[in-house]
């Protein structure tokens, strides 16, 4: 099988003003009435689902899954701005209809971009990176993708448990990719009592070789994979969640696959040297410390207002309360 590749154009952004698109969304989530909710409703819209995928692996699994559904909505979280940036990016020049909305953008865009899809009929793949925010996803999107670790697994748990909600009319399916390393996570989904069910792809599209490629000859592309990359470890070195995402369980040679590496990149400007012995002393320190952004400097952070964000609090799981060892 052989990637074909297309150039992007740039889309023109047709918004009129924010507040109008914050309520045309507003009017997409209309809920059920909270207090008709039971337990066992809370997840009836989607059903969860795991796939075992190894880290160099990971690109082409994602790659045969959505041409497979390409008639169907996706959306597909990621960790971090970087790696959002950087696979919806790889995603269109592959010749996929996506869009990505995430906080490298203005509030007008991000929103524009989150309504379209929603508006969206056929098929389409919506990119946006795993933060905490006020929006769910639109009522006829037939996947949920959790393509890199979730910043917090019960949030991941809960936060499908809401958009199945609204989406109770779609036989949906909620997919979280999980390496052999990070089976840990499954206890959570135990913990929560919500039943998940192991989801395979048989014959993975081979494109690697096709893959590194298009990394190699294009510039763009490749400047971004390496910052994509290094976003990426950052953000699982960094993760609360270690008895989950452990760093020194990561081979990072084999992560550089899934971007389109043969070996590691390194940074702009950091030396062969240099870099190894940043690896060393990070690992020695259990994480990589990302720069830290000034206070409410970006619009994403600041105070959250959407009034069903907490509407199943009151099952929330405690980590204490968890058990060590999923059966």
């Amino acid at each position: 099988e052989q990637i074909i590749v297309q150039s992007t154009p740039k889309r023109e952004v047709k918004a009129d003003n924010i507040a109008e698109l914050e309520a045309n969304i507003d009017n997409q989530l209309a809920l059920l009435d909270p207090t008709d909710l039971s337990p066992s409703r809370a997840y009836n819209g989607y059903s969860h689902n795991f796939v075992t995928v190894r880290d160099e692996h990971r690109f082409l699994m994602l790659y045969t899954l959505l041409k497979r559904h390409s008639d169907q909505k996706i959306i597909i979280f990621f960790s971090t701005t970087k790696t959002t940036q950087y696979y919806s990016k790889l995603l269109q020049r592959l010749k996929f209809d996506v869009r990505a909305a995430h906080n490298g953008q203005t509030k007008e865009v991000f929103l524009s971009e989150y309504l379209e899809f929603s508006k969206k009929e056929g098929g389409g793949i919506l990119c946006i990176p795993d933060f905490q925010n006020e929006f769910a996803i639109p009522p006829s999107c037939e996947w949920i993708i959790q393509f890199e670790p979730p910043s917090n697994p019960t949030e991941y748990i809960f936060r499908v448990g809401r958009i199945s909600i609204e989406s109770s009319s779609v036989a949906g399916r909620a997919l979280l990719f999980v390496t052999p390393e990070q089976f840990g996570v499954l206890q959570y989904f135990k913990a929560a009592q919500v039943k998940l069910r192991e989801y395979e792809i048989a014959k993975i599209s081979q494109v690697q070789k096709h893959y590194v490629a298009l990394i190699r000859k294009d510039e763009t592309l490749r400047i971004l994979a390496r910052e994509a990359y290094h976003a990426y470890l950052l953000a699982y070195a960094s993760h609360s969640f270690r008895d989950v995402y452990k760093i020194h369980d990561l081979n990072q040679d084999k992560v550089a696959l899934a971007f389109g590496f043969t070996k590691i990149p390194k940074q702009q400007g950091v030396t062969d040297d240099e870099q190894k012995r940043e690896v060393r002393k990070d690992l020695d320190d259990r994480k990589w410390k990302p720069v830290k952004s000034e206070k409410n400097t970006n619009w994403m952070r600041s105070e959250k207002t959407w009034r069903y964000a907490d509407r199943h609090s009151s099952k929330k799981v405690e980590r204490g309360s968890i058990n060590r060892r999923y059966s």
